[in-house]
């Protein structure tokens, strides 16, 4: 296994054809994103893992690649843990193909981190689902919401050198309900865009807010501005958020691709 410069970054792009749950991959290699590269070789890799540093990986190409996954287990202890560290993390995860023999494969080489698996869903918009007006969209009485600046990196990860300066400052956009100025939700993107796509996070904060509609609400608002400006958000969540399932279905999503994530504790 080797890290590429990220001039390099391209070599990798071919392992993960186009799908809509590598945008995060796309963000890292286009350079809009944060990340580490790491494959079997320099010059025509097979298999690789792409790092979005500050949130979580993804691994494709040749499941066989038994030098590759053997390495696994250094990658992790010696260049993912320190890291983590660095960013007040004791948790990680990893993004696999869903498929049998990757699964096995992951599963083999990542034992010593017992990795907790589940499975996450991509949703992709409908617009004219949307559009029709699908699931309530009124902001409770006494909320109002306002368009907000995000940025892509917590705090911690100006400690971390090899991030360049250029992401520092970086942001993008969100909604956000409150209530007597208090911020209730938010709908926002990640960081993770390529193209037109990027990933969607939603939250509300406090568990006495929620059911309310905020995190409905501030997701339309940003669907609709996404829309408006010919961006695709992306919607993903894991299987057993039944809360975020019904909000996607709310606002015209449906769900596409799953696939299996393996987590792993630190502590």
């Amino acid at each position: 296994m080797c890290e590429l410069d990220p001039a390099s970054f391209g070599k990798v792009r071919h392992l993960f054809g186009d799908l809509d749950q590598y945008v995060p991959v796309f963000a890292v290699i286009e350079r809009r994103f944060p990340g580490r590269v790491f494959a079997d070789r320099e010059d025509d890799p097979t298999t690789a893992v792409v790092w979005a540093v500050t949130r979580w990986a993804y691994i494709e190409g040749d499941s066989d690649n038994r030098p590759f996954l053997k390495s696994m287990d250094a990658l992790i202890r010696e260049t993912v843990v320190p890291v983590q560290g660095k960013l007040a993390s004791d948790w990680f995860e990893l993004y696999a193909p869903n498929d049998a023999r990757w699964m096995s494969a992951v599963e083999e080489s990542l034992s010593a981190f017992k990795p907790e698996r589940h499975f996450e869903q991509v949703y992709t918009l409908d617009a004219s689902a949307y559009r029709a007006g699908a699931g309530g969209r009124t902001l409770p009485d006494g909320a109002r919401i306002e368009q907000i600046d995000v940025p892509i990196l917590p705090d911690a990860a100006r400690g971390v050198g090899f991030i360049a300066d250029e992401f520092a400052s970086r942001s993008t956009f969100g909604f956000q309900p409150g209530v007597d100025d208090r911020p209730v939700a938010a709908c926002q993107s990640i960081g993770f865009e390529s193209g037109n796509r990027f990933m969607v996070y939603v939250v509300t904060h406090d568990e006495g807010d929620r059911g309310k509609g905020y995190a409905t609400v501030a997701a339309a608002a940003l669907v609709g501005y996404s829309l408006e400006h010919g961006y695709d958000p992306l919607w993903e969540t894991t299987e057993w958020n039944l809360a975020s399932q019904a909000v996607a279905r709310k606002l015209g999503y449906a769900g596409r691709d799953a696939y299996p994530v393996y987590g792993m504790s630190f502590r």
